[in-house]
């Protein structure tokens, strides 16, 4: 159950990534670890966050993608969030790798 970032790989961290404390750097699972998420945040008055969730597939032996979930607010009207929840119902089987963050529907 190897996990690894390669090369062009998108999902870690989005080029928009970067802010006042930098970029957020990545550390290993546990061996045992069956789900993990990627988490992006951003924003000022308009805050967005980005969560990227992924499950390991015993049977497949590969990490797929479970969730892919955004939400958007204006501080000012916290109470208006916007959410953009997709899982596998929408996009089917996507395997790791082959997840681009910033691919159009």
């Amino acid at each position: 159950m190897r996990l690894s970032w390669p090369d062009g790989m998108t999902t870690p961290c989005c080029v928009s990534t970067v802010a006042a404390f930098g970029v957020t750097p990545t550390r290993a699972l546990p061996s045992k670890t069956v789900i993990f998420s990627v988490e992006h945040y951003g924003g000022s008055a308009w805050r967005w966050t980005c969560i990227i969730t992924y499950k390991y597939s015993k049977q497949e032996k590969e990490w797929l993608l479970h969730k892919d979930g955004a939400e958007n607010l204006y501080i000012y009207e916290p109470e208006k969030v916007e959410r953009n929840i997709k899982t596998t119902k929408v996009f089917g089987k996507v395997k790791f790798e082959a997840f681009d963050i910033y691919k159009e529907e």
